[in-house]
């Protein structure tokens, strides 16, 4: 798991490359985003268009990123999932409380 930040109007994007599992680089991403929550930013959007695939871990990261953002009283969205993810999203219900938006733009400016 690898990721890029770069900004989209007033929100920080996270760009997910790779498999998102419970391996050290998979801790990396929740941990950058709690350090920027904690550094004030307001709107987090991660982008899962380039994730691979997931296990449970990976899901639980990110529930974790929803936890951690709505803790620091940030707003975070998803975008533009693998098939294959929004079938485990969907089967676990996480999808139910994540914000999913078409592209990293729309989910910056609809959270």
């Amino acid at each position: 798991m690898k990721y890029d930040k770069r900004e989209s109007g007033d929100a920080l994007v996270f760009e997910l490359h790779g498999n998102l599992r419970g391996q050290p680089a998979g801790y990396d991403v929740l941990e950058a985003v709690r350090e920027e929550i904690a550094a004030g930013k307001k709107k987090i959007v991660i982008d899962l268009g380039e994730v691979n695939d997931s296990d449970s871990t990976g899901l639980g990261i990110l529930a974790s990123i929803i936890t951690s953002a709505e803790n620091g009283g940030a707003k975070v969205g998803f975008t533009n999932p693998p098939a294959s993810l929004k079938k485990l999203l969907d089967i676990v219900r996480l999808s139910t409380v994540m914000k999913i938006f078409p592209t990293a733009d729309e989910a910056a400016a609809g959270i």
